[in-house]
């Protein structure tokens, strides 16, 4: 009966560093091919893009994490290795600013749309002069008869 925890245990520290572990398929899919293609490095079949997915290879054999990687890449490729640009820095208004620009420019047409409607009373009057408009025309052509 001591034995179940303790194999429970050991299954459990067997499992969590296997789904803890970086893929090289994970880290290619989130890096943009250098060839100029502007597809993705685990789709893109370019001599490039294969020389990028063995270096990534490399560094996944040699233990290192997906942040050291992506630090290595960015290096040697610079930021354009990176499919989406980082959520720090410079490069968080890139994920900010087309959100504020939409709030902004729904703004904009709300105002633009309630600024040019017409109050009740307007419409009225308008309605109304059409009414005797119309009114004055049916008469005059009563008495042109």
């Amino acid at each position: 009966m001591k034995i179940l925890p303790i194999l429970l245990i050991l299954l459990l520290l067997h499992i969590i560093p296997a789904s803890a572990a970086v893929t090289a398929d994970e880290i290619t899919s989130n890096l943009k091919c250098q060839c100029g293609c502007t597809m993705i490095v685990r789709d893109c079949n370019c001599q490039e893009a294969e020389d990028i997915r063995t270096d990534v290879n490399t560094m996944v054999q040699q233990g290192m994490g997906k942040k050291q990687i992506i630090k290595e890449l960015k290096s040697i490729y610079g930021n354009e290795i990176l499919a989406t640009p980082d959520k720090t820095g410079f490069d968080l208004s890139l994920w900010i600013l087309p959100g504020v620009g939409a709030i902004i420019g729904g703004l904009l047409i709300y105002y633009i749309i309630s600024k040019n409607k017409m109050s009740e009373a307007d419409i009225f009057e308008m309605e109304y002069q059409e009414f005797l408009e119309s009114g004055s025309e049916k008469g005059d052509d009563e008495h042109e008869e």
